[in-house]
């Protein structure tokens, strides 16, 4: 389910629709994710716990052009004066919408904390667009 910073649960409008897929899978979890609204996109954190610490692993949903849609995995830095952003890698859907098992796959990295184990096949390190902040 997706949450504000209240606590709120939510429901969400996918920017398009090649990110359907991944606001359905959001809102059907039974983990909780919260939506950072004063981010660029669909901003999401994952809350569950990695290893008894909160996690930072972060999922942002955005369309950089039409027929594009992008799954983007990263962590924000703990210095709390910064705005870096610790890169993952994205998942970039062209024309088609992810599959199933690619929307579970990111979600299971995300849950795990952006462990290298769990990291899906398809993740790119590196696109031809900037991250909205």
């Amino acid at each position: 389910m997706i949450k504000d910073a209240s606590g709120k649960r939510l429901s969400l409008a996918a920017p398009t629709a090649l990110l359907e897929p991944w606001v359905l899978a959001l809102e059907g979890a039974e983990d909780a994710w919260e939506l950072d609204a004063n981010l660029a996109g669909l901003d999401l954190r994952c809350l569950s716990d990695v290893k008894g610490h909160s996690s930072r692993a972060r999922l942002k949903l955005f369309a950089p052009e039409p027929n594009v849609a992008v799954a983007f995995f990263y962590k924000p830095s703990q210095l709390p004066f910064s705005t870096d952003r610790f890169a993952y890698g994205a998942l970039i859907h062209r024309r088609v919408a992810p599959t199933p098992e690619e929307v579970q796959a990111g979600l299971e990295f995300l849950r795990r904390g952006l462990h290298p184990e769990a990291r899906p096949s398809a993740l790119r390190r590196a696109f031809p667009f900037d991250i909205p902040r």
